[in-house]
Protein backbone atom coordinates (compact mmCIF):
# COMPACT_ATOMS: atom_id res chain seq x y z
CA UNK A 1 0.00 0.00 0.00
CA UNK A 2 1.27 2.98 -1.21
CA UNK A 3 2.05 5.86 1.62
CA UNK A 4 0.24 9.41 0.43
CA UNK A 5 1.96 13.05 0.53
CA UNK A 6 -0.58 13.80 2.95
CA UNK A 7 0.05 11.08 5.56
CA UNK A 8 3.79 12.03 5.68
CA UNK A 9 2.82 15.63 5.47
CA UNK A 10 0.43 14.86 9.06
CA UNK A 11 3.26 12.60 10.32
CA UNK A 12 5.48 15.62 9.94
CA UNK A 13 3.04 17.97 11.77
CA UNK A 14 3.14 15.58 14.70
CA UNK A 15 6.84 14.89 14.75
CA UNK A 16 7.16 17.03 17.45
CA UNK A 17 4.56 16.31 20.01
CA UNK A 18 5.39 12.27 19.30
CA UNK A 19 8.67 12.98 20.04
CA UNK A 20 8.02 15.02 23.37
CA UNK A 21 5.44 12.11 24.31
CA UNK A 22 8.13 9.70 23.80
CA UNK A 23 10.04 11.40 25.90
CA UNK A 24 7.68 12.24 28.41
CA UNK A 25 7.35 8.18 28.42
CA UNK A 26 11.16 7.63 28.73
CA UNK A 27 11.85 10.50 31.57
CA UNK A 28 8.96 10.46 33.92
CA UNK A 29 7.58 7.36 32.77
CA UNK A 30 3.97 8.42 32.63
CA UNK A 31 1.57 9.38 29.52
CA UNK A 32 2.01 12.88 28.13
CA UNK A 33 -1.68 14.42 28.20
CA UNK A 34 -2.29 17.00 25.36
CA UNK A 35 -2.99 20.25 26.86
CA UNK A 36 -5.96 21.69 26.90
CA UNK A 37 -7.58 18.05 27.18
CA UNK A 38 -11.37 17.73 28.67
CA UNK A 39 -12.37 14.98 30.89
CA UNK A 40 -15.42 13.58 32.12
CA UNK A 41 -16.06 13.04 36.26
CA UNK A 42 -19.04 10.89 36.69
CA UNK A 43 -21.48 10.91 39.84
CA UNK A 44 -23.05 7.75 40.75
CA UNK A 45 -25.65 7.97 43.66
CA UNK A 46 -28.25 5.56 45.52
CA UNK A 47 -31.53 6.45 44.80
CA UNK A 48 -33.68 6.82 47.93
CA UNK A 49 -36.44 3.55 47.82
CA UNK A 50 -39.94 4.90 46.75
CA UNK A 51 -42.96 2.89 46.03
CA UNK A 52 -43.42 4.77 42.52
CA UNK A 53 -40.21 3.33 40.90
CA UNK A 54 -41.33 -0.22 40.43
CA UNK A 55 -41.58 -3.00 37.81
CA UNK A 56 -44.57 -3.85 36.50
CA UNK A 57 -46.09 -6.20 33.69
CA UNK A 58 -46.74 -4.39 30.78
CA UNK A 59 -49.84 -4.87 27.80
CA UNK A 60 -47.45 -5.35 25.50
CA UNK A 61 -46.75 -9.06 25.15
CA UNK A 62 -43.59 -11.34 23.52
CA UNK A 63 -43.44 -13.56 20.77
CA UNK A 64 -44.59 -16.10 23.66
CA UNK A 65 -48.17 -13.65 24.22
CA UNK A 66 -46.15 -13.21 27.52
CA UNK A 67 -46.92 -9.68 29.42
CA UNK A 68 -42.86 -8.06 29.50
CA UNK A 69 -41.89 -6.16 31.98
CA UNK A 70 -41.71 -2.39 32.37
CA UNK A 71 -39.68 -0.25 34.39
CA UNK A 72 -41.44 2.78 36.12
CA UNK A 73 -38.56 4.90 37.08
CA UNK A 74 -38.35 8.61 38.28
CA UNK A 75 -35.71 10.56 40.02
CA UNK A 76 -37.20 12.22 43.00
CA UNK A 77 -35.83 15.72 44.35
CA UNK A 78 -34.14 13.98 47.11
CA UNK A 79 -32.16 12.14 44.90
CA UNK A 80 -31.38 15.29 42.94
CA UNK A 81 -30.49 17.10 46.50
CA UNK A 82 -27.96 14.29 47.11
CA UNK A 83 -26.25 14.36 43.98
CA UNK A 84 -26.19 18.39 44.62
CA UNK A 85 -24.58 17.99 47.74
CA UNK A 86 -21.83 15.72 46.61
CA UNK A 87 -21.09 18.02 43.98
CA UNK A 88 -20.38 20.80 46.55
CA UNK A 89 -18.33 19.02 48.56
CA UNK A 90 -16.06 17.58 45.75
CA UNK A 91 -15.81 21.13 44.49
CA UNK A 92 -15.20 22.35 48.00
CA UNK A 93 -12.56 20.03 48.18
CA UNK A 94 -10.77 20.75 44.35
CA UNK A 95 -10.29 23.99 45.42
CA UNK A 96 -8.94 23.19 49.01
CA UNK A 97 -6.66 21.21 47.65
CA UNK A 98 -5.88 23.98 44.79
CA UNK A 99 -6.68 21.51 41.69
CA UNK A 100 -8.02 24.24 40.38
CA UNK A 101 -5.10 25.61 39.34
CA UNK A 102 -4.49 22.54 37.41
CA UNK A 103 -8.37 22.18 36.01
CA UNK A 104 -11.47 23.96 36.25
CA UNK A 105 -14.66 21.88 36.89
CA UNK A 106 -17.93 22.63 34.65
CA UNK A 107 -20.47 21.94 36.43
CA UNK A 108 -23.57 20.72 34.19
CA UNK A 109 -26.06 21.53 37.60
CA UNK A 110 -26.43 24.23 39.17
CA UNK A 111 -24.33 24.01 42.60
CA UNK A 112 -25.89 27.65 43.67
CA UNK A 113 -30.10 26.75 43.86
CA UNK A 114 -31.66 23.26 43.89
CA UNK A 115 -32.42 23.18 40.49
CA UNK A 116 -32.22 19.68 37.95
CA UNK A 117 -29.26 18.53 35.68
CA UNK A 118 -28.91 20.54 32.29
CA UNK A 119 -28.95 18.78 30.09
CA UNK A 120 -31.41 15.91 31.60
CA UNK A 121 -30.10 13.52 29.00
CA UNK A 122 -26.85 13.64 31.16
CA UNK A 123 -28.94 11.59 34.03
CA UNK A 124 -29.36 8.02 33.82
CA UNK A 125 -29.48 5.07 35.38
CA UNK A 126 -27.04 1.85 35.60
CA UNK A 127 -29.35 -1.31 35.14
CA UNK A 128 -29.77 -2.72 38.45
CA UNK A 129 -33.35 -2.48 39.72
CA UNK A 130 -33.72 -4.21 42.61
CA UNK A 131 -36.10 -4.13 45.61
CA UNK A 132 -39.08 -5.64 43.82
CA UNK A 133 -39.13 -8.64 46.23
CA UNK A 134 -37.58 -7.30 48.79
CA UNK A 135 -36.52 -8.52 52.04
CA UNK A 136 -37.34 -8.12 55.09
CA UNK A 137 -39.24 -9.05 58.48
CA UNK A 138 -42.86 -8.32 58.25
CA UNK A 139 -44.70 -9.70 55.40
CA UNK A 140 -46.68 -6.66 54.77
CA UNK A 141 -43.60 -4.54 53.94
CA UNK A 142 -41.51 -7.60 52.19
CA UNK A 143 -41.57 -10.49 49.96
CA UNK A 144 -38.80 -12.72 51.34
CA UNK A 145 -37.49 -13.62 55.19
CA UNK A 146 -34.13 -13.33 56.38
CA UNK A 147 -33.03 -16.95 54.39
CA UNK A 148 -34.79 -15.82 51.01
CA UNK A 149 -37.76 -17.86 51.00
CA UNK A 150 -41.23 -16.05 49.99
CA UNK A 151 -43.36 -15.60 53.17
CA UNK A 152 -46.62 -16.30 50.66
CA UNK A 153 -45.39 -19.68 49.26
CA UNK A 154 -42.66 -21.85 52.11
CA UNK A 155 -41.06 -23.68 49.77
CA UNK A 156 -39.67 -20.67 47.56
CA UNK A 157 -36.28 -18.96 47.86
CA UNK A 158 -35.25 -15.88 45.85
CA UNK A 159 -31.83 -15.37 44.77
CA UNK A 160 -31.78 -12.11 42.84
CA UNK A 161 -31.03 -8.32 43.22
CA UNK A 162 -34.49 -8.02 43.91
CA UNK A 163 -34.68 -8.79 47.17
CA UNK A 164 -32.54 -5.70 48.20
CA UNK A 165 -34.21 -3.31 50.18
CA UNK A 166 -31.80 -0.66 49.10
CA UNK A 167 -29.14 -0.60 46.33
CA UNK A 168 -26.08 0.75 46.37
CA UNK A 169 -24.63 2.89 44.02
CA UNK A 170 -21.72 0.36 43.01
CA UNK A 171 -22.30 -3.45 41.10
CA UNK A 172 -24.29 -5.56 42.97
CA UNK A 173 -22.94 -8.74 41.59
CA UNK A 174 -20.49 -9.39 44.68
CA UNK A 175 -23.60 -8.83 46.94
CA UNK A 176 -25.42 -11.56 45.38
CA UNK A 177 -23.12 -13.74 45.09
CA UNK A 178 -22.97 -13.75 48.82
CA UNK A 179 -26.47 -14.28 49.01
CA UNK A 180 -26.50 -17.32 46.85
CA UNK A 181 -23.95 -19.48 48.65
CA UNK A 182 -25.86 -17.88 52.02
CA UNK A 183 -28.61 -19.60 50.47
CA UNK A 184 -27.23 -22.57 49.33
CA UNK A 185 -25.90 -23.11 52.68
CA UNK A 186 -29.30 -22.72 53.78
CA UNK A 187 -30.96 -24.77 52.02
CA UNK A 188 -28.16 -27.24 52.45
CA UNK A 189 -29.41 -27.70 56.10
CA UNK A 190 -33.03 -27.47 55.61
CA UNK A 191 -32.51 -29.88 53.04
CA UNK A 192 -30.67 -32.44 55.19
CA UNK A 193 -32.07 -36.04 56.24
CA UNK A 194 -33.13 -35.24 60.06
CA UNK A 195 -29.99 -35.32 62.30
CA UNK A 196 -27.63 -35.20 59.38
CA UNK A 197 -26.16 -33.12 56.81
CA UNK A 198 -26.15 -33.38 52.79
CA UNK A 199 -22.45 -34.37 51.21
CA UNK A 200 -21.05 -31.76 48.87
Amino acid sequence: QRVRGSDLLALGQDLPYLMRAGYWRADYRQLLWPSPANYELHMVAEQLPRAENRIVLDDATDMFDCQIAAIDWRVSSADMGTIQAFAKRFDTFWTRQGLDMVADIDWILDLKTDGMIDPPSALGDIYHPGGTTRMGCDPTQSVVNADLTTFAVPNLSIASTSVFPTGASANPTLMLIAFSLRLGDHLTQRLAPSGGTMAR
